[in-house]
């Protein structure tokens, strides 16, 4: 069968399903068009019976492809008329449901809505009646074309034999997607304990060519039948069958993004969907914009196209000639999570309003905050996706979309409602909802009809009620709720939030779930106990929070699992914000429990004071925070392999004793932080027997703390000193590698041990906000990364020293005078990637005439020293230096002159001092000028090879309009503080993909960029994709 024919048939059987709607009969009766819709059947009809002749005919007769084309174009138009009807045929359904249901005793009311009701209908039927004179008279052409054709009615298909596809057995796994569960379950059937007794494998078929193969079995070997048919499965006798569900959407998608939206296929992907689509799909690579030169765009019925970061108008400007477009179809491509995309507000605001028959609409992971209501109008949809975007609500309109069967809202991170008119959507089959951590608000009607038991596809739940509790709440109706909302068996995810019953239902623990592997029980107070989840078989992550009315957890938390195992899968525990908890104990329950438990968490549990639970020796991650120190000993002591330990907040926690180090031989990663008691880590001398693999150290926020320990620690590599403020001196050990030391005020002294004269071989060091700290710098030639902020009492630095630095930070160290030649990634290695210098107030000299020397340095920040040596800038740069943001220096940028930037330069951001004169930027055309003119404008020509410009604090700044036009690569323009701005670059604002305009500017330009005021520039930046403008341009 051709791929034509098979569309096509597909697509009229559609067509006469829709005509013989009940519904849209009885509309068509009444609106006077029933006979038209007949006669309209009957034409179809007589094309319906010569297609497979013509499926047949087409491949070598051009007449008949050209008769099959254009049927298919009509078939589309036929398509978009009756959905029209049935469209109205079931909004006035709707709407007589709701009148009846405000009339039921009122029998003048119904005959008075009659009149009406038929006045419309009629109206309507006015206006529908030559959109199907006109499809019908299209139709009657082809019909009385396929006679001159020689089409035949009812034509047999070929009966030739079609050669069956080759299989392989081998795969390429990296490609495979979805069917892990389906995997699993098939290999415990095939690894399971049945065992044959005899050399041979018999399959029960009559075929002896299929059975050779199986006389060679294995004793135990086992045959895997794969069928579409259960038939199959019968006739050869299978032990047991499996049978496979559909894909979940997401594997759908990702197996579609897959073959589709890999750039080294998109061409091949183009050539097999316009195969299979012809002239009615279009595909837009990121290269592309869909304008007047595409011939037959009008005739579009698809479009799909590669997400840009940036999609501009310009993008889909003709589509405003598709009047018959039905998808608009935003390819996956591999990103970053969180990442959106960015398109103009334009295309929401202005296009889609004129796809008024468009069915299937994807735009997720697009940086657009508000749905138009517009929305509205597109009646015909069917699939809507706004996925991972920054929406927060849907209009109300989206409830007029009757036709709609799937809404995609995952990853909504700011969605804090629906419309209570999404309960109109009464063909709504999908709605995801996933990962919206704010949805606060959902329809009753919703939640009526939920049924979840027999929703097969959801596999990830979330239901909130009300965070406020009050006299409002009815506990017992609460429980009713939640008994009703039993989800289906195969559910993987449950989170229930602020749920105000006393306890959890009979269904909560139910060994049926047995695909569930994370719950979190979050909120609710009122639950006095937990439900007996202890014998949930996959249970992985368990999640308790906010439980006020929890008093004690004991055995009866565990269930009774068949196989005597409590919580067999459990990896990770988590209590925290238990108000009311006060013990818990597993003492005479099972002895074996949370055999696979890696982490536990338990956070301000402040009443809690007895902890008696089995060891746990699986036990590696352990976080207490907010607890008394009682239930740190008591946590501690489950297990010996704890590697990971978090303490915060521990109340009566003066150091850690022998009691708890003992437990913690193979921990190599520990952090205290807010324990404000604490005055001595621990007694060094035993710390340096047990802590042997100890690596990453943390101590933050302990106001008290005096001491890290006399005796060095020789394993510790990476160590972080935060807000201690007794602390006053620190001498770093020679095995430290990575030294982070912030907000000490008190410390004085900062020295590195060496190994017998050695020199240390520490590779990062930061210290910020150690006003009066003295640092040894001379043995720390290996140091490679450097950042120091707010070191009041620096004043030179040491010369000779530092040979290595890659990255150099210094900031806010007002005394500063100078960085010298030799040494900090300067002379003689000049092994700097990146330098930045900011807010030294008294500054004089840094080696800035070397630094074309500096092929590897990249990105330079200097700004905020303005006593800075005035030859600087004096055009010497880095040859290879990409990144530039620089200004509020001694010499004004008026000053500047020619600087000689390489071409490699493509950011630059400027920050203008108070009276430096810049009021315009050189033209390309002045290169040749003299620097020594004595206008006001600045003679600074802004390098052409730039991408991105931002411009800070400029007073003076007038204009915009000359000095930027030479820079025919920039993408992104930012303007913040210049209030004396008038205008804008024009003739590159077309090309831009961000632009940014906030703070102070003139109210000359407010107005040329302004919206409502019809501004001069409006039409051009509101096609910008990322445009930010301040609130004061919208006044």
């Amino acid at each position: 069968m051709a791929v034509g024919e098979i569309i096509l048939t597909a697509f009229i059987k559609v067509l006469f399903e829709k005509l013989v709607s009940s519904d849209m009969m009885k509309l068509a009766r009444y609106a006077g068009i029933l006979s038209k819709l007949e006669n309209l059947r009957s034409n179809l009809q007589l094309i319906q019976a010569v297609l497979v002749d013509a499926g047949q005919k087409h491949i070598s007769d051009t007449s008949v492809e050209l008769w099959l084309n254009e049927l298919h174009h009509l078939a589309y138009e036929i398509d978009d008329v009756l959905d029209d009807l049935v469209i109205e045929a079931t909004r006035r359904l709707m709407k007589n449901q709701e009148s009846d249901a405000s009339t039921s005793n009122n029998t003048k009311s119904k005959v008075l809505q009659f009149i009406p009701n038929k006045f419309h209908a009629v109206k309507y039927g006015r206006k529908m009646s030559p959109k199907i004179d006109e499809i019908t008279t299209k139709l009657h052409d082809l019909v009385e074309k396929k006679k001159i054709l020689g089409l035949k009615d009812n034509a047999e298909r070929s009966s030739r034999p079609r050669k069956r596809i080759e299989e392989t057995s081998l795969v390429d796994e990296s490609k495979v997607i979805g069917r892990e569960d389906d995997k699993e379950a098939l290999l415990g059937m095939l690894l399971g304990s049945e065992s044959s007794s005899t050399q041979t494998t018999n399959v029960n078929v009559g075929w002896e060519l299929l059975q050779r193969p199986f006389t060679a079995g294995a004793p135990g070997s086992k045959v895997l039948v794969t069928t579409r048919k259960t038939t199959v499965a019968s006739a050869m006798d299978s032990v047991q069958a499996y049978n496979l569900e559909l894909l979940s959407d997401e594997d759908a998608l990702s197996l579609f993004a897959q073959h589709a939206s890999a750039m080294q296929n998109f061409d091949d992907v183009s050539r097999k969907l316009k195969f299979v689509a012809g002239e009615f799909f279009f595909m837009l690579d990121d290269k592309m914009n869909l304008d007047d030169r595409h011939k037959g765009v009008d005739k579009f019925h698809h479009l799909s196209f590669i997400r840009e970061k940036y999609t501009s108008y310009q993008k889909f400007k003709a589509l405003q000639r598709v009047r018959r477009l039905r998808t608009l179809l935003a390819m996956p491509v591999w990103i970053k999570w969180k990442c959106l995309f960015i398109m103009s507000d334009k295309v929401l605001s202005e296009l889609l309003p004129q796809l008024r028959v468009l069915r299937v609409l994807s735009l997720a992971n697009y940086n657009f905050a508000q749905v138009p209501e517009s929305i509205g109008l597109l009646k015909h949809m069917r699939y809507l996706n706004l996925s991972k975007t920054p929406i927060k609500c849907l209009p109300k309109q989206v409830g007029d979309l009757h036709n709609l069967q799937s809404l995609l809202l995952s990853h909504c991170d700011n969605l804090s409602s629906l419309p209570s008119s999404i309960v109109k959507l009464i063909n709504l089959r999908h709605l995801d909802i996933s990962n919206t951590p704010v949805l606060n608000k959902m329809p009753l009607g919703l939640a009526k009809e939920a049924k979840l038991q027999h929703k097969k596809g959801i596999c990830d739940l979330e239901l909130e009620w009300s965070d406020v509790f009050d006299d409002s709440r009815n506990k017992e109706t609460e429980y009713e709720v939640l008994e009703g909302l039993r989800p289906f068996k195969k559910l993987t995810s449950l989170r229930i939030w602020n749920y105000g019953g006393r306890e959890f239902p009979s269904w909560f623990g139910d060994l049926s779930f047995d695909c569930l592997t994370q719950l979190a029980l979050l909120g609710c107070k009122s639950c006095t106990c937990l439900p007996a989840l202890g014998h949930l078989p996959s249970l992985k992550k368990l999640k308790v929070y906010n439980m006020d009315g929890l008093k004690s957890v004991g055995s009866e938390f565990l269930g009774l699992a068949s196989n005597g195992v409590a919580f067999p899968s459990l990896e990770v525990l988590s209590f925290s914000c238990m108000e009311g908890w006060e013990k818990w104990s597993t003492r005479g329950g099972k002895s074996n429990m949370f055999p696979c438990l890696r982490e536990i968490y338990m956070s301000y549990c402040e009443k809690l004071d007895e902890v008696t639970i089995e060891s746990i020796p699986s036990l590696q991650v352990l976080h207490v925070e907010g607890c008394s120190e009682t239930v740190l000993k008591s946590m501690v002591g489950v297990s010996s392999s704890i590697v990971r330990l978090t303490v915060r907040y521990i109340r009566g926690l003066t150091k850690l004793y022998v009691d708890v180090l003992g437990h913690l031989e193979k921990v190599d990663d520990l952090s205290i932080s807010n324990c404000d008691e604490l005055t001595h880590i621990w007694n060094s001398e035993v710390a340096c027997k047990i802590l042997l693999k100890l690596k990453n150290l943390e101590v933050k926020e302990c106001k008290q703390l005096l001491s890290l320990g006399e005796t060095k620690m020789p394993s510790i590599t990476n160590l972080v000193i935060d807000s201690c403020e007794s602390l006053k001196g620190y001498n770093c050990p020679s095995s430290i590698n990575n030294l982070n030391i912030f907000n000490c005020h008190s410390l004085k002294s900062l020295s590195f041990t060496t190994m017998e004269g050695l020199p240390s071989t520490l590779k990062s060091l930061h210290i910020v906000g150690c006003y009066n700290v003295e640092v040894s710098w001379l043995v720390l030639s290996s140091l490679q990364r450097l950042y120091i902020s707010k070191l009041v009492n620096m004043r030179l630095f040491p010369t000779g020293c530092l040979l290595h630095l890659a990255t150099l930070k210094i900031e806010g160290c007002d005394n500063l005078e100078s960085i010298p030649d030799d040494g900090y990634g300067f002379l003689p290695s000049c092994c700097l990637i990146e330098l930045r210098i900011a807010d030294c107030k008294n500054l004089k000299s840094f080696p800035h005439k070397h630094l074309q020397r500096f092929e590897s340095l990249k990105k330079i920040v200097i700004y905020g020293c303005p006593n800075l040596d005035y030859s600087f800038p004096g055009g010497l740069w880095p040859p290879n230096l990409i990144i530039l943001e620089i200004g509020k220096l001694k010499k004004p940028i008026s000053k500047w002159g020619m600087q000689n930037f390489p071409t490699s330069l493509v950011k630059l951001t400027l920050y203008d001092g108070e009276d430096s004169g810049v009021v315009t930027f050189a033209k390309a055309e002045e290169e040749d000028t003299s620097s020594s003119s004595s206008s006001s404008s600045s003679y600074f020509l802004l390098p052409s090879s730039l991408i991105s410009l931002s411009l800070n604090n400029f007073n003076e700044l007038e204009s915009l309009l000359k000095g930027l036009q030479h820079l025919m690569c920039l993408q992104h323009l930012e303007i913040m503080e210049c209030p004396k701005l008038r205008d804008l670059p024009e003739t590159l604002l077309p090309s831009l993909l961000r632009l940014t305009v906030y703070f102070e500017c003139s109210q000359e330009l407010r107005k040329k960029c302004s919206k409502s005021k019809n501004g001069k520039y409006w039409p051009i930046i509101s096609q910008i994709p990322h445009l930010r403008l301040d609130s004061r341009f919208h006044n």
